[in-house]
């Protein structure tokens, strides 16, 4: 740390499972090291593999693999094989999905001829998602929480291992929306003026896909808590929707990612070497100890949405954040000295058209464009699976 020109690397001796060898960085000059991000489910889909290298301790960048070969093998001989999509990003040709009791084996070949393989792995046993509950409930500064929760079936007393991801779709309005536009019919003295309908539309959709590691550790999970919020949040200001995707995992996969999640900024999990000693489960085929960072998991995935209105969860208005910072002004038509100062204000599109006044010579009232405009937080287009 004393010399910012050097690398720096943290080494940590964490004892993981007997079946997880470490990989222990030990070396303070940089090493680039293939990162794999592989995972295959039960989903009949095209599956996707990502691949990275290792950057400097001060890079903010992730660093792309190119130009690999990837395939997955079953223990029926029955070859996958992935095209590259993006860079670093790998899709399989055909679709498919992992089945019970299979073993599958992923290889890959970078672009410099390096080759790895990962020792067999099959899929997860399948537990259900049964199902989502939204509720709210106060916290200690007398605010309301909206607390989302799923339960499962799995009904043994054998510990199960479970990863969640989730994606959250909300519907919004901007503070101030208007049927009606102002535009500028003629620019000539004395300056003329006409409404028309608004062609932007009056409801946005915001998509979230947070990256924080979600981890459980149970026999069955009742009433656990995946996300709160406060009633205050704008997710709840109309109509609102979450996918939570249930992963479950193996022993050897939980420990990797409770690992991740202790030493390792979640927004930056593959993005720097400095995460320490990572289980993991690929390694060089001609050098055994030049073993890649990351995990090739087979997974059994549960999903379930649900959608959920305001007024399902409280009867108080809704109240938009900042609305008191919104400018509302009134632009005369005429200036002796600048023209029109209303023709200045609409062609700054900076304004929107929020109401008519009772002054002819000052004729619309304006409001800033983010308090009416709901594009500045979301999308126009409603997602396929949106159902109002």
């Amino acid at each position: 740390m004393k010399n910012k020109n050097k690398w720096f690397f943290i080494t940590v001796i964490v004892m993981i499972t007997s079946c997880v060898e470490p990989f222990e960085i030990k070396d303070i000059a940089h090493e680039s090291k293939l990162v794999v991000n592989a995972i295959i489910t039960n989903e009949l889909k095209n599956q996707i593999i990502k691949l990275s290298r290792t950057t400097k301790i001060d890079s903010t960048g992730i660093s792309p693999e190119k130009n690999a070969r990837i395939s997955i093998i079953d223990d029926s001989q029955n070859v996958y094989q992935f095209k590259e999509l993006n860079d670093g990003e790998y899709q399989s040709i055909n679709q498919f999905n992992a089945i019970p009791d299979k073993s599958y084996t992923l290889k890959i070949e970078t672009q410099n001829g390096e080759n790895y393989s990962s020792t067999p792995e099959k899929l997860t046993e399948t537990v259900s998602l049964e199902n989502i509950e939204i509720k709210t409930s106060q916290n200690e500064t007398e605010d309301k929480e909206v607390k989302i929760s799923i339960n499962n079936s799995y009904t043994n007393d054998t510990n199960k291992y479970y990863r969640f991801e989730y994606h959250e779709t909300y519907k919004i309005t901007p503070f101030s929306w208007n049927p009606q536009k102002a535009i500028v019919v003629s620019r000539d003295f004395p300056f003329q003026f006409d409404l028309i309908p608004n062609p932007d539309p009056k409801y946005c959709y915001v998509n979230k896909q947070p990256t924080n590691i979600i981890i459980a550790e149970s026999p069955q999970l009742t009433n656990y808590v995946i996300k709160s919020k406060s009633i205050l949040d704008r997710a709840w200001s109309l109509r609102y929707s979450i996918l939570i995707k249930e992963y479950v995992l193996n022993e050897k996969s939980y420990n990797y990612y409770k690992l991740v999640k202790k030493f390792s900024n979640p927004t930056e999990i593959f993005s720097q070497i400095q995460v320490g000693t990572i289980p993991n489960n690929i390694s060089s085929n001609t050098n055994p100890d030049n073993k890649a960072i990351g995990l090739f998991q087979v997974s059994a995935v549960s999903s379930k949405r649900i959608f959920i209105n305001r007024e399902d969860l409280t009867d108080e208005k809704y109240i938009y954040p900042g609305e008191e910072y919104c400018d509302i002004i009134t632009p005369e038509k005429i200036d002796p000295f600048s023209g029109s100062p209303l023709i200045s204000a609409i062609d700054s599109n900076n304004y929107l058209f929020s109401g008519i006044t009772a002054n002819p010579s000052s004729p619309y009232k304006l409001i800033s464009k983010p308090c009416g405009d709901c594009t500045y937080l979301g999308e126009t287009s409603k997602p396929s699976f949106w159902i109002d």
